[in-house]
């Protein structure tokens, strides 16, 4: 659940950046707020793919910040095209539209699993 919670509260920060755009204390809280539901959503994850195989952390790790780092390269490299077409809303809209993503993939991900065990149950 704390994934989820850092998620929505990145994806909800970008209204308060895209306010920032007149505003220095909606743009400060907004980089908070995102920085806060990024690092959260990030240690949450981490905690998350070392439980999968402890005994292979170190391999976890490199595949997991391979996909972190490849990701936010693809992200960068979007939000200096919608940057340059629309600027500042087209990349607020951007890193919002991102955040939703990746929330409603983990809630996917989140809901199943819950369906699973009671099927498992059943079974």
């Amino acid at each position: 659940l704390s994934t989820g919670a850092f998620l929505l509260l990145s994806a909800a920060s970008w209204w308060l950046l895209y306010a920032g755009e007149v505003s220095l204390v909606a743009f400060a809280a907004g980089i908070v707020l995102f920085d806060l539901g990024i690092q959260g959503a990030h240690i949450s994850n981490q905690s998350e793919v070392y439980r999968l195989r402890p005994d292979a952390r170190s391999r976890l790790t490199t595949c997991y910040m391979s996909c972190y780092f490849s990701g936010g390269a693809v992200g960068s490299g979007l939000s200096a095209v919608l940057f340059s077409a629309y600027g500042w809303s087209g990349t607020c809209v951007l890193g919002s539209a991102m955040g939703v993503m990746a929330l409603v993939v983990w809630g996917a991900t989140e809901l199943r699993l819950p369906f699973a065990r009671m099927q498992r149950r059943e079974a």
